[in-house]
């Protein structure tokens, strides 16, 4: 899976809901769910998709192929909203 990374100007918050995602650059915000927060922690961290995948297993308990394409779908959705690079 390719690597990405989170840009600049970019902060986030946990809540008890997941996450919220600021861009510092032009104020948007985004609330994003647990699966989601768990995906961009993993990038954050210097984890690929595949990592984040085995980490969406193991916290939730659904299987790989799952868990591969939920990674997939959220990494492409934090690319197109400029979260990611």
């Amino acid at each position: 899976m390719t690597a990405f990374t989170v840009r600049d100007g970019i902060s986030r918050v946990g809540t008890e809901y997941g996450d919220v995602i600021l861009d510092e650059t032009n104020g948007r915000y985004w609330h994003v769910n647990p699966t989601a927060a768990l995906v961009l922690d993993t990038v954050e961290h210097g984890g690929d998709g595949e990592k984040a995948a085995e980490r969406l297993v193991s916290r939730f308990g659904i299987d790989h192929g799952t868990a591969r394409t939920d990674a997939e779908k959220i990494l492409s959705r934090l690319v197109e909203l400029g979260v990611l690079k």
